[in-house]
């Protein structure tokens, strides 16, 4: 599959994470392959309520019920820069495991204090954000308490903005 991958991703925890995502997506992460940036796509009847959950018989696999959402940017105030990279302090790019069925995914998505505000079924992503106080340290708990999942094959802190590039010489 060569799917849109979300743009949201952020490389926190090193290229590995990007990895996994690009291969729960089903795309090549070869060396000499670029992975294909999304372009915006129209949606026939977009939804952007916020769900606590995915629709969906319980039993079926969670992939197959992502939303089709766009990625809502984060506010600015709840961006954070940590080492010059904006990141979201509340947004969460999850790609399930290949098996996890919507009542295992809802169950996880339940446990945390958050919301499913847009989904990528190419790529099978979906993107929580965190209810709540906005804190890094609470957004980056959250990614490692996923990634400590095995219904979860990948969790990614969202990028707020471009990285900030340092003037040369400096």
């Amino acid at each position: 599959m060569t799917g849109r991958l979300s743009t949201a991703v952020a490389l926190v925890g090193g290229v590995a994470l990007a990895v996994a995502i690009a291969r729960a997506a089903g795309v090549s992460t070869a060396p000499t392959e670029r992975v294909p940036v999304p372009a915006p796509t129209a949606r026939s009847t977009p939804t952007t309520a916020p769900a606590r959950a995915l629709d969906g018989p319980a039993a079926d696999l969670a992939r197959d019920h992502v939303p089709d959402l766009p990625f809502p940017s984060p506010q600015p105030e709840d961006v954070a820069r940590s080492g010059g990279v904006p990141m979201s302090v509340r947004d969460l790019v999850v790609v399930f495991a290949p098996m996890t069925t919507v009542a295992e995914a809802n169950a996880v998505l339940r446990s945390l204090p958050a919301v499913v505000v847009g989904g990528n079924p190419d790529a099978q992503t979906i993107l929580v954000r965190l209810t709540g106080p906005s804190d890094l340290a609470r957004v980056l708990a959250a990614q490692a308490r996923l990634l400590g999942d095995p219904l979860i094959a990948a969790a990614s802190v969202v990028m707020g903005a471009q990285p900030e590039r340092a003037a040369p010489g400096e």
